[in-house]
């Protein structure tokens, strides 16, 4: 670069503080003038905003009980960002909004979203929130943020804390519990009354037993006639009037002991045709057979239909035994679950009774907020020096460029 363009490019500050010095009436005039402008609008027209805080402190609890030791009931508490999300939830925000001390104060309809802008929430130190509402009336301000403090305080204890706001509810739930326990006992007392499971099963043994008996005797009389049809084959190859020899005369009359025997109620003629004698014949023993067969025969049939019925009898009293166990272990088990239950609210209205007399809660407004005397926006003093400054630097790129402007142009 050959020295006469370094010379023509170089920044002469003289000429730049003389041409400031020119304007700096115009300079100074303008940075009066924008800075009175900032004042008038920041204190005259722009909308004043107050801020009111409250704050609610974060504890543990200092008493905790547990009677159940399969139940821990030890309260968890959310973190930082969790704690200040759930204190701008919408139904909380809305609750707030809808307080008759918030409505009182508010002559126009406020849209929900306008009332939430208000509202900023921030944690302090790890357990303390700090709720500060914004609003152009500072008694108004100051009320929406004590009715917020108290909305968050319960909705915190009703979530994490020792659950005394739920005494009236448990107290409710036992009430009914105890209802469901009496007509549970009730049931089961009354179903007892007209269904004696004992009784069933008293009854079902005896027929289990009568029908072994009727069995047996069934068997018995298979054999029995089986042995007097064995009988009266070996005498059908004797002739008709031989005398009856003496071991089959005493083969039939040990059949008709055995007979008599089988069954009490048995009806057969005792005489010559059934007690054989030495004149007896084949063909009497022949007869007197055929009736003692016919009578057994008879007999089976009677007794294999008393076995039927005893059958179809115990069927029934099996499927009832059942029924009515079935029902009465239902009855009672029902009886005990209740009783479980309301053993378990007791125990449970026991623990909240012991937190609420120990004033044990999670959260507690500490500090309520004050009507703010100052505003806290717009700052009149801060936007004042802004204009002014904004006014100066604009006056001053004005002279620049006017002095530029109007110096002359050098040859090319």
């Amino acid at each position: 670069m050959s020295p006469e363009n370094y010379a023509e490019d170089e920044i002469d500050v003289r000429a730049i503080i003389l041409a400031l010095l020119k304007f700096k009436w115009w300079i100074l005039g303008a940075m009066i003038v924008f800075a009175v402008a900032g004042y008038v609008i920041s204190s005259q027209i722009l909308e004043k905003q107050y801020q009111a805080t409250a704050y609610v402190m974060i504890v543990k609890p200092s008493t905790i009980v547990n009677f159940n030791a399969g139940i821990e009931s030890l309260p968890q508490l959310p973190d930082a960002k969790s704690m200040t999300d759930l204190t701008l939830a919408d139904d909380l925000v809305d609750k707030v909004s809808q307080d008759p001390q918030v409505a009182a104060l508010t002559n126009t309809a406020i849209t929900y979203h306008d009332f939430r802008d208000k509202l900023t929430s921030t944690l302090v130190g790890g357990n303390q929130l700090r709720l500060v509402v914004s609003d152009t009336d500072p008694e108004r301000a100051a009320v929406i943020a004590n009715a917020w403090a108290l909305e968050v305080t319960s909705r915190f204890n009703s979530l994490f804390g020792s659950g005394s706001v739920e005494l009236a509810q448990i107290e409710n739930q036992l009430e009914q519990s105890r209802s469901e326990w009496d007509a549970a006992e009730q049931a089961l007392l009354d179903y007892l009354e007209n269904n004696n499971v004992d009784a069933w099963s008293i009854s079902l043994e005896q027929q289990k037993l009568a029908l072994g008996e009727l069995v047996t005797k069934v068997e018995g009389l298979d054999l029995l006639i089986s042995d007097a049809q064995t009988l009266e084959a070996q005498l059908e190859g004797q002739s008709y009037k031989d005398p009856l020899p003496l071991e089959n005369a005493l083969s039939l009359i040990m059949l008709n002991q055995r007979a008599s025997g089988q069954r009490d109620n048995l009806q057969l003629q005792v005489g010559t045709e059934t007690i054989p004698t030495q004149e007896a014949t084949v063909g009497a023993a022949r007869e007197s057979l055929a009736v003692l067969i016919s009578a057994l025969e008879q007999q089976k049939e009677d007794l294999t239909k008393a076995v039927s019925e005893k059958s179809d009898k115990i069927t029934y009293l099996v499927a009832r035994y059942e029924t009515v166990r079935y029902e009465v272990d239902q009855l009672t088990l029902q009886r005990d679950l209740s009783r479980q239950a309301y053993d378990a609210l007791s125990t449970h209205k026991v623990e909240v009774q012991i937190l609420s007399e120990n004033n044990d809660q999670v959260a507690k407004v500490a500090g309520e907020a004050l009507p703010p005397v100052k505003p806290s926006s717009p700052r009149t003093l801060f936007i004042t020096g802004i204009a002014g400054i904004a006014g100066a630097f604009l006056s001053i790129a004005f002279a620049l460029v006017w002095t530029w402007w109007k110096s002359p142009k050098a040859d090319d």
